[in-house]
């Protein structure tokens, strides 16, 4: 069985995959490490960087995820600021910025990034949805204070709507499959 380091201190997005990946023959093992935050808008750019920085201190095979929300009517934005919006605007505020706009759709890149000794190769999954007019629910089951207002493509509910199995068969049926599956085939074949 193969095995590989997640270099995150996030243990909601450790737990996330140290199941998926022990299902597809891997023994996934956390490397809980401060990495650097970079200024940049590049999901791909921030991604690189922490893989490098996490490989030089542990010097073994490993990736990191990264993400990035681009919500079209806002000519993207916010980008790769996902924790600093959550923090001080918040649902309201990105309500209030998208007040008038027709467009609301979006985008989430998670960015799944692998280094090791002689190479790096990365693997983007995105998630897609819509913006809702409102604030849905007063209470959040999910990460940030935004998902109480962010509609998975499909879906009729925000994620703060979705009741814990909600989320977990969602992350079983798209997030986990979206981020990880083209990374775990790679991978088994190097």
């Amino acid at each position: 069985m193969k095995s590989l380091y997640f270099a995150t201190s996030n243990k909601w997005k450790f737990a996330q995959a140290k199941g998926y990946f022990a299902d597809k023959g891997i023994v996934l093992k956390q490397f809980e490490v401060d990495l650097p935050e970079s200024r940049s808008e590049e999901v791909l750019e921030i991604a690189r960087e922490k893989a490098r920085a996490a490989f030089t201190k542990l010097k073994k095979p490993l990736f990191v995820i990264d993400g990035a929300l681009h919500i079209k009517a806002l000519n993207d934005f916010p980008k790769t600021y996902v924790k600093f919006i959550d923090k001080y605007l918040g649902a309201e505020g990105l309500l209030k910025l998208l007040e008038g706009e027709k467009n609301r759709n979006w985008e989430f890149v998670n960015l799944l990034f692998y280094k090791d000794r002689s190479q790096e190769k990365n693997f983007p999954g995105v998630l897609r949805g819509e913006v809702a007019l409102k604030i849905r629910s007063q209470h959040n089951n999910f990460v940030r204070d935004f998902d109480r207002i962010l509609f998975p493509e499909g879906k009729n509910k925000t994620y703060g709507e979705m009741s814990v199995e909600e989320v977990k068969k969602f992350n079983n049926e798209v997030w986990q499959p979206t981020v990880f599956d083209k990374f775990i085939k790679w991978f088994k074949n190097i």
